[in-house]
């Protein structure tokens, strides 16, 4: 492979980074073009030397074949298109083509070249970043960040955890971050990837930052990056946090009663960073019943949900959801604009996902929303099959997960099914909720 010049340009990130980002973001797109869940893809296991290809193996455009369910982690086996779309993924997240160095990603044959031709384009000056909202509405959204917003972000946070680990008792500094999201989404990357590389620490990501979290195997000065999901399964197994660590979570609200337990644990300090993949971080708190402060990139427009940069630049964005101002930078979000909800740290569109289910011909109707607390934390779905499916109710529902597992995220697929005549309404005509584990009906909705 080409290897470039060095350029003097102010860059955190090294190889070592690159491909872990890299490999997440790889994976996931991988399982969703084949259809299945990026840990069957044993991406642990991928190394800079993986080949992309086998020599002179061309895979069947057959189903079988585009479904592989595992690898040997020493080839990925991927065919020219796929080649293809990964290229233009890479190129797209990493904004290759700003450094006009997107060609040489469809020569690599290694994982370790594609990491060289993205070093190559940061260093030639591709410094912004792209990211993907969920794309539950269909397709995925792209958002470009300038490196200088994203890293004066990382850096007003890791100021705050260097901060809080001082007033401990025994002082002390950031010495580690242990990271259980997904490094391609911007949340992962700023504080599972950025964070680390700023304050020049190690990195534990992945299963083994997930198992290592959740036994409470930690460590003074650690930085655990999590979302709500991963807190609430952390409160319920009742492990501490040791008092040298500092815990962030994003990506959906924070229970209070999950916040008020980490906070109750010892541990250094909690940090929630309020914010989405169109802006980045909005604002931040250290106390769940205490307002977001903006970060100091913002500041409020003319409109409750208006931002602006605070460079007094005329551009502004909107923020995802209504916010209530306490003063000109403090605020309480209210609802999605976009009616998303958070499913394990990925916001999903329950309305989308019923017209999905609708278009099938063996539905007449669906509803899918957020199950109750006391039931659970995913979606559940109400489904009124049509008239030619109404016979035969166990092949129905065979058929409907079978249709969720190939076209449906872990995050977006129901984990309950309901079935009945009609969808669920009040007295009023309204929709109303339904048991997500028990029989429903439209004369008695729960």
């Amino acid at each position: 492979m080409t290897h470039f010049h060095s350029c003097t340009l102010h860059d955190p990130l090294d190889h070592g980074a690159l491909f872990r980002c890299m490999v997440s973001l790889v994976s996931a797109e991988l399982a969703q073009m084949r259809g299945c869940d990026p840990q069957d893809l044993a991406s642990d296991s991928w190394r800079p030397d993986t080949r992309l290809r086998s020599g002179g193996h061309n895979v069947s455009d057959n189903a079988a074949a585009a479904v592989r369910p595992s690898m040997d982690g020493v080839c990925l086996d991927i065919d020219s298109l796929e080649t293809l779309q990964l290229s233009m993924t890479i190129s797209r997240f990493f904004q290759v083509p700003d450094s006009g160095l997107e060609d040489y990603l469809l020569r690599a044959r290694t994982l370790g070249d594609w990491v060289e031709v993205i070093a190559g384009s940061r260093q030639e000056g591709a410094r912004a970043l792209a990211f993907a909202s969920s794309g539950s509405t269909g397709q995925p959204v792209i958002h470009r960040h300038e490196w200088s917003a994203l890293y004066e972000e990382v850096r007003f946070v890791a100021d705050l955890c260097q901060a809080r680990l001082g007033q401990t008792r025994t002082g002390g500094a950031v010495q580690r971050v242990v990271t259980c999201v997904p490094s391609h989404h911007i949340y992962g990357f700023l504080f599972g990837v950025l964070l680390p590389q700023l304050c020049q620490v190690p990195t534990l990501s992945g299963s083994a930052a997930m198992m290592r979290a959740q036994s409470g195997r930690l460590q003074h000065g650690d930085v655990v990056v999590g979302f709500p999901w991963f807190w609430q399964r952390w409160v319920e197994a009742g492990v501490n946090l040791p008092d040298g660590c500092v815990a962030l979570s994003s990506t959906g609200p924070l229970p209070s009663a999950t916040a008020r337990r980490i906070e109750q644990s010892g541990i250094a300090g909690l940090i929630e960073i309020y914010g989405s993949s169109d802006t980045s971080g909005i604002g931040w708190r250290d106390h769940h019943d205490a307002p977001f402060t903006l970060f100091p990139r913002w500041q409020r427009g003319q409109h409750p949900e208006a931002l602006r940069p605070a460079d007094d630049s005329t551009d502004t964005v909107e923020a995802p959801d209504s916010l209530d101002w306490v003063s000109e930078r403090t605020f309480y979000p209210g609802g999605r604009h976009d009616k998303a909800v958070s499913v394990a740290g990925t916001n999903v569109y329950p309305a989308a996902i019923a017209e999905q289910l609708e278009a099938l011909a063996e539905v007449a109707q669906a509803k899918v929303r957020l199950m109750h607390p006391r039931e659970g934390d995913r979606l559940k779905a109400f489904i009124v099959p049509a008239s030619d499916a109404q016979n035969d109710r166990s092949a129905l529902e065979a058929s409907l997960w079978q249709w969720c597992r190939q076209h449906l995220s872990a995050a977006q697929t129901p984990a309950a099914l309901t079935f009945g005549t009609a969808l669920p309404v009040n007295a009023m005509g309204k929709d109303t909720d339904w048991p997500a584990f028990a029989p429903a009906s439209p004369d008695d909705p729960s």
